[in-house]
Formats: C-alpha cells, sequence, structure tokens
C-alpha cells in the first residue's frame, strides 16, 4: 500500500487506503494545536467527519486508561447510530462522552463547510477570505477531494478543469500564505504500479514543479 504527498498538498492512493482518514487526523492534530483548519467536505458530510474523530478519540481513550481495545472503541457508524447505544454499558458510554468532551477542545477551530459538489476551486478563494476576515486566523484548506470540485466550464474537458483547479488552488496557497492540502484519485491504470505524481487523475498540472508553498 502507498500514499503519495504532493509538495505538501496533493494527497493520493488508491481506493480504500484511507485518505480521508489521513488527512482528517492533520486537521485534528492541528487544530488540537491551534491551527484553524477550513475543511471543504465535498464527498461525505460534516456529521460523517466528526463522527470518524470520536471514533478515534474513543480508541485513544482505550490506550489512555488500559481499557480493552477491542471492546470500547466504536466506528463513526456505533456513534452515529442510535439503535446501537441500547447494547452499550456505562464504559462504552463515557468513552463515547470523553470523546466528545476533547473533541470540543478544538472543534471551534475546524470550519467544516459541506457541499456535494457545488463548490468551484474559484469559490474557496472566497471562503478562505471570509474565514480571516471574521477571526482574524489565516486557515490550512484541506479540500477532499479535488475531483469533486465543481468545473470551472461545464464545457471543457475535465483535464482542463481539473487544471485550472489545481492552479486555482496553488494560487489561493500563495496568496494567502497558507498551506491547501487535497485529496486526489489516481488513475486507474496506475493502482498496482509503483506511485508517480503522473499518476494523479486527470491532471498534469498536479506532477508540475512549483515552489514557495509555506510550511504549515
Amino acid at each position: 500500500s502507498e500514499m503519495c504527498i504532493r509538495d505538501r498538498d496533493i494527497v493520493g492512493a488508491v481506493p480504500s487506503l484511507g485518505k480521508p482518514a489521513f488527512t482528517l487526523q492533520i486537521a485534528d492534530q492541528s487544530a488540537w494545536r491551534g491551527q484553524d483548519i477550513l475543511f471543504i467536505c465535498l464527498e461525505m458530510s460534516r456529521r460523517e467527519m466528526i463522527a470518524r474523530t470520536l471514533s478515534r478519540l474513543t480508541l485513544l481513550y482505550a490506550q489512555e486508561n488500559n481499557l480493552d481495545q477491542k471492546k470500547i472503541p466504536k466506528t463513526g457508524r456505533d456513534i452515529t447510530t442510535k439503535s446501537r447505544y441500547e447494547g452499550y454499558d456505562q464504559e462504552d458510554e463515557t468513552a463515547i462522552h470523553q470523546a466528545i468532551i476533547n473533541y470540543e477542545k478544538f472543534s471551534e477551530r475546524m470550519d467544516m463547510i459541506e457541499s456535494m459538489g457545488e463548490i468551484k476551486a474559484s469559490e474557496i478563494r472566497d471562503l478562505v477570505r471570509t474565514h480571516i476576515l471574521f477571526t482574524g486566523n489565516r486557515p490550512v484548506v484541506i479540500v477532499d477531494y479535488l475531483q469533486i470540485l465543481s468545473p470551472a466550464d461545464p464545457r471543457a474537458s475535465d483535464k482542463s478543469n481539473m487544471d485550472t483547479a489545481v492552479k486555482e488552488l496553488k494560487h489561493i496557497s500563495r496568496d494567502f500564505k497558507i498551506p491547501v492540502l487535497a485529496i486526489s484519485s489516481l488513475n486507474r491504470a496506475n493502482y498496482d504500479e509503483e506511485l508517480t505524481f503522473q499518476a494523479f487523475k486527470e491532471s498534469g498540472a498536479i506532477a508540475v514543479p512549483y515552489t514557495n508553498l509555506p510550511l504549515p
């Protein structure tokens, strides 16, 4: 299994390898340390993303308290499905409650924008500008994921629209001096081969070298 990160701003991997989980953990850890996060949720709902974080926090709770790591950690579905709570004992409920308390310690730094593919890359610029205007803080931007961004020109080819989106995200990073991290699909032909930057789906722009990206 391989995951490829391009210049700290594009994450690509074969399906089901955990790209959203990986980037969400980056977001959680950054928010915990006081960094504002602007998370563009295009594939999963905000509710699902929060449930994933709570799931990870129940695992950490079990590890820190030497509890049964097969029983205590809850999946995102365990947390969001009400009927499952009927079988939980006090220990289970305490783990979930503590996960919620821990999440609240950094959740105010997590600005999640939920949209089913209705956001263009150019509109992310406005979201960043608005976030800075209202909070005074420059956020780390995470896009989940690149290929679901609304096309800049519906009449253009997928490759042309993807190149436009990648370039716009680069410009946002440069203009606001912020890190921009985006999840990308890979070309199906590269699933069983060693990953290269040319494997990123639809866009040659991802593989073009560029500089001046700020560190987190």
